[in-house]
């Protein structure tokens, strides 16, 4: 015998399938709260996903359901599902046959509302800064830090890296927006420099011009760290320098510990001199390390300036 959904949410029998509702709408009444969604729909990215959606309407392709409340005034109101919305009234503009849609409907609060606009999976994901602006909304609305991170599925170092950035001023904000800092990195910055981030991440824009690599990341922000290789002969060396004190420069230690700096001046202690010269030769590797690294970049950034200056006057010779 053959069955279908409707037929297996009719039997009450079968309790492994059972209807939910679906409202056909027409597209043209569905309305956005304004403000609500994140989106910047002057973005380039956002723009192309409206107008592929656009397409797949017009090609009568499936697109999933939006999801939409009914607000006091009986609006339809687009919960999730923003651009599917804006494509499919672009599709009907150029000619497309829509009168109706499928609608999932929502039934939660307005904290609700804002977690499943920022979960929402469908589509483009919602950037970085915009993720970070939706928490700071949750935070606003009285959610602790620990109840945004259970919602959306994240920890809660995640979330308080996020508030860091939407509490961050607006020259940091305009900066991860335009795409020449990271957001991870402009986290960092603002951690380290509070209201002198902006100025600090200009800076490293400023740094960064004539690399290839024109987009600020957190290897430009966090200070060099020695390879794990020479980290490890470090601690090797400072344990084997250690392990030389004998009782009496512990002693010694333990007072010394209880001046402070002016008084420690020209203060000595004798240590084992072999044990001593070992972590001098583990810091110099690291030293050189160091010094490698930064030749290395200038040598990346000298290279990358040579190639612009040929380019420039080769387009001033087609001139």
């Amino acid at each position: 015998m053959a069955t279908s959904w409707k037929s297996r949410a009719a039997d009450k029998n079968d309790l492994d399938v059972k209807k939910k509702d679906l409202y056909g709408v027409n597209p043209l009444i569905v309305e956005e709260e304004l403000g609500f969604n994140l989106r910047d729909y002057d973005d380039p990215e956002v723009i192309e996903h409206i107008e592929s959606l656009c397409q797949s309407y017009m090609a009568g392709l499936y697109v999933p359901p939006p999801i939409a409340r009914i607000d006091d005034d009986g609006r339809v109101v687009v919960i999730e599902g923003h651009c599917r919305i804006r494509a499919i009234k672009k599709a009907i503009e150029r000619g497309a046959n829509i009168p109706f849609i499928d609608v999932l409907p929502f039934r939660g609060n307005d904290a609700e509302r804002v977690q499943l606009m920022l979960r929402s999976a469908q589509g483009l994901s919602l950037k970085p800064l915009k993720v970070a602006l939706g928490y700071l909304r949750l935070r606003r609305m009285g959610h602790e830090v620990a109840e945004i991170a259970k919602s959306m599925g994240k920890s809660t170092a995640h979330v308080e890296q996020m508030l860091v950035l939407a509490n961050a001023n607006s020259d940091v904000h305009a900066l991860v927006s335009s795409g020449a800092v990271n957001a991870y990195a402009a986290i960092e910055v603002v951690r380290k420099h509070g209201e002198k981030a902006g100025a600090v991440l200009q800076d490293l824009i400023n740094g960064n011009e004539g690399k290839a690599k024109k987009v600020v990341t957190r290897s430009d922000v966090n200070e060099w760290i020695p390879p794990r290789k020479i980290i490890g002969n470090i601690y090797k060396s400072v344990d084997g320098f250690v392990d030389t004190f004998d009782k009496n420069v512990r002693v010694r230690l333990a007072e010394l510990e209880k001046l402070d700096a002016e008084e420690l001046r020209n203060k000595t202690i004798e240590v084992d001199a072999a044990s001593l010269l070992e972590i001098f030769r583990s810091w110099s590797k690291a030293d050189e390390a160091k010094k490698s690294k930064l030749e290395a970049g200038l040598k990346r950034k000298e290279k990358a300036s040579q190639m612009d200056l040929a380019g420039t006057e080769e387009g001033d010779e087609g001139k």
